[in-house]
């Protein structure tokens, strides 16, 4: 059976705030502490794009849990007379491991502005949950130089203060606390608005196969003296229907023997699909060898009728069969439903059928050929929340002898 398609389609939309989790120390699982250092240890960062901290961490020397509590603070160089945040960890509330280290979530996460000059402190270390100090040092992760490790370590001779006492390099020395961020996008982008009822704005149109002389790429020109002939189309165009909406769509065919050649060539078998995945992946704009391929939903219409003397009749695969006729123009409207809350795509698809001139898929008494000069889609919203109804009124398609 010979099938030509035509395919319309429209972008898909994707939001994010935060890129993946980064840690800004690590160290390799199962590391071992050097020193028990029972003061306070920090290590200094600065923020070169703006992060979002949502954990801290403490060092877990040997990985094998906790004896004792220990805490992790995260503290502003330029004000550092209390911390932004903290959390202690414990034996019995020890967080979860990652590498050497074990983070827990902050209730709160913290925002930090481009320019932030940040210090993460821990302390608790023991004999029992020792801390390490230059052998090794810890491993750093910028997030992509979202943040800058300064090379500045500090100590304290107590727990439970800011240390301002400068240590030597590396920007790592201190296995002690740790923290896991985000790199922050800003807010998200609006969503895009709803498609406004009226016209919809067609492009980016791709066929399986155009006839020479009968681009895909005039399916939608607004020209009626140009068209598409016997080959598989597509177009792209940007739709939202509102959520729990439904919506309306009028697909016109324009079809008919414009320069009265050989008869009419309208378009004999037909079949009318939607498809929700992003447009990249379908509609190339390619007017031979297109990318047609999507997850296609074929619309089974609820009515449908012609303008002129041919007559539709519904088969079982939801395509429409021509009989009758047929006259120079005719308009087909056909009503159909869907229940995607974005469409991205409408596909036009051309069968052949033994009834037709030659099988067809084209009404041509000479060749059973077609050539659809305009297709173009109107889009009315509906207020029921219960199914997105979808009306194609697939009009006009003028077929002309090749």
């Amino acid at each position: 059976m010979k099938l030509l398609r035509v395919i319309l389609a429209a972008a898909a939309v994707l939001v994010c705030r935060t890129g993946l989790a980064y840690y800004a120390y690590e160290a390799p699982a199962g590391t071992v502490g050097s020193q028990t250092w029972g003061g306070a240890l920090g290590l200094d960062f600065d923020v070169q794009t703006p992060v979002i901290i949502g954990q801290l961490g403490i060092f877990d020397s040997g990985g094998n849990g906790l004896a004792g509590t220990l805490s992790a603070r995260l503290y502003d160089r330029d004000d550092p007379s209390a911390p932004l945040a903290s959390l202690t960890f414990s034996a019995a509330d020890a967080g979860t491991l990652n590498s050497a280290f074990r983070f827990k979530d902050l209730v709160t996460p913290v925002s930090l502005p481009a320019g932030f000059h940040g210090c993460i402190v821990a302390d608790g270390f023991s004999g029992s949950d020792p801390n390490g100090n230059s052998s090794p040092p810890a491993t750093t992760d910028s997030g992509g130089d979202a943040l800058a490790f300064v090379g500045t370590a500090r100590y304290a001779n107590s727990a439970g203060v800011y240390p301002t006492n400068l240590d030597g390099g590396p920007p790592a020395r201190y296995l002690a606390g740790s923290f896991a961020f985000t790199v922050d996008s800003g807010p998200p982008p609006p969503p895009p608005p709803a498609q406004a009822d009226g016209p919809v704005t067609l492009k980016n149109h791709a066929a399986e196969r155009s006839q020479g002389g009968w681009p895909v790429s005039a399916i939608a020109d607004g020209s009626l003296t140009s068209g598409w002939g016997n080959g598989g189309s597509g177009s792209n165009t940007d739709i939202v229907t509102p959520a729990g909406k439904g919506a309306r769509f009028t697909i016109s065919l324009y079809s008919g023997n414009t320069f009265n050649v050989g008869g009419s060539h309208t378009l004999g078998r037909f079949r009318l699909s939607v498809t929700g995945d992003p447009r990249t992946d379908f509609a190339d704009g390619r007017i031979d060898g297109g990318d047609v391929t999507a997850n296609w939903t074929v619309l089974t219409p609820l009515d449908w009728s012609s303008t002129g003397p041919s007559s539709l009749s519904l088969l079982a695969d939801g395509s429409l069969l021509a009989s009758g006729g047929p006259g120079d123009y005719e308009t087909y409207t056909i009503l159909a439903e869907s229940t995607l809350p974005l469409i991205t795509g409408f596909r036009l698809e051309a069968f052949t059928h033994e009834s037709l001139p030659l099988t067809g898929p084209g009404r041509s008494a000479t060749n059973g050929n077609f050539v659809v000069y305009e297709f173009g889609v109107d889009y009315l919203s509906v207020p029921e929340p219960a199914s997105l109804a979808v009306f194609l009124a697939a009009a006009a398609a003028i077929l002309r002898r090749r």
